[in-house]
């Protein structure tokens, strides 16, 4: 993954030399840092940042170059977000790569349905294509539960009425809507960590362009690139994927980069031509002895500007404390019988990566959190085991 530094082939100074950490005394130096967080995090207070404990760990950059790989390894280019607003105990360890190993796959599939493939194999037995209990581009702008069930208005006027419904909105369209999507309103308690706690939707964004020849180094798989006067870690274009490498997609003659905020919000705000010409800037200055082509093609993701998500996915600021989750998470349900006075009734249950405490911000959590939601209404409703008794329907909280 980006956050092993061994697997950079250079570091470019700010001039355009390929050998500013000729030796890897560097990338040595972040490595060591990474591994003394993971040692270290899981003892850490609550209110460190991964800042904090790269501090305490060693790590203090100083020079262009030592700010380029800090930010590849601070996690800035992993959650979008600066190293000083991450919570330090839920950054690391990872429990995605403490259970299932250390490695990342790069996947280069060009399959026209991309990652949606990975959907389509997992619901082909029980949700042949064209289904038409799947309703797409159907907006919700209301959830009504109560004693009755509940009821979903779409945008269009269209209302669904179910027993109990499991809610995959993403934290970034809770935090903004939840006041007028769910009636009754959600708990205080639950609207107090959605607001102020410290859980938010972190930005990273994706930007890939396309050149008529390739003019890098085409044997190296990714490198870093200092820019001229960074003394703070910024990530502007720093970090850079050779799509074009024989491993990946030879002939693509393509280029992938990353942002995190600040510069994920200012260049997602930047119409395709201003933020195309901004990177040619920046690379042209990165590498000031080449010729580097105009580009034939060019792409940045929007993530933070899409209405349907507000951000790439969850993380937690310092402060957050995980027994917050058991709040957040906890299902909407109404009083019924007795006059409104008897039991607890439960109509609406929320998933999605955000709610998946060991395993949010990644999509794996959350398949996760939505599995453990329907294998609790199952249990509910006798019609399947306890989730509590089985490791595989518990990791989100384990």
């Amino acid at each position: 993954g980006d956050g092993n530094m061994s697997g950079y082939d250079a570091v470019y100074t700010s001039d355009g030399d390929a050998h500013g950490d000729p030796g890897g005394e560097i990338r040595r130096w972040a490595n060591t840092a990474l591994d003394c967080l993971n040692a270290t995090a899981v003892a850490a207070s609550d209110d460190m940042s991964v800042r904090d404990g790269l501090r305490a760990c060693g790590w203090r950059p100083r020079s262009e170059v030592e700010w380029a790989v800090d930010w590849a390894m601070s996690g800035e280019d992993a959650n979008g977000e600066l190293a000083r607003h991450q919570s330090l105990r839920s950054f690391l360890p990872d429990e995605g790569y403490t259970w299932w190993g250390p490695h990342d796959d790069f996947v280069i599939d060009q399959h026209p349905r991309g990652f949606a493939r990975l959907i389509d194999a997992m619901v082909q037995d029980v949700i042949p294509p064209g289904d038409s209990r799947i309703l797409l581009n159907a907006e919700v702008v209301k959830v009504r539960y109560g004693c009755e069930g509940v009821t979903v208005t779409t945008r269009d006027g269209r209302v669904l009425s179910a027993e109990q419904v499991i809610s995959t909105l993403p934290l970034g369209v809770l935090q903004r809507r939840h006041a007028s999507l769910f009636d009754p309103p959600l708990p205080a308690p639950q609207r107090e960590v959605l607001e102020s706690r410290g859980i938010s939707m972190g930005n990273l964004t994706h930007v890939v362009v396309q050149f008529p020849r390739v003019w890098w180094d085409d044997g190296m798989l990714k490198w870093l690139s200092a820019n001229h006067g960074s003394n703070q870690s910024r990530g502007e274009f720093s970090l850079w994927h050779n799509l074009n490498h024989a491993s990946l997609l030879p002939g693509s003659q393509t280029l992938l980069t990353f942002l995190g905020d600040p510069q994920s919000s200012l260049y997602e705000g930047m119409a395709d031509a201003d933020v195309r010409a901004a990177l040619m800037r920046r690379l042209r200055a990165q590498h000031p002895r080449t010729r580097i082509p105009d580009p034939l093609s060019f792409f940045i993701s929007r993530h933070g500007y899409d209405p349907n998500t507000h951000g790439a996915y969850s993380f937690f600021e310092p402060g957050w404390r995980d027994k917050y989750f058991a709040t957040l998470t906890r299902p909407l349900a109404a009083r019924c019988g007795a006059a409104q006075g008897g039991e607890e009734v439960v109509r609406v249950r929320l998933a999605g990566e955000a709610m998946c405490d060991d395993l949010s911000g990644y999509t794996h959590g959350g398949y996760q959190s939505g599995r453990e939601a329907a294998a609790a209404y199952l249990h509910g409703a006798g019609k399947g085991p306890d989730p509590r008794d089985h490791d595989e329907l518990s990791l989100c909280n384990w």
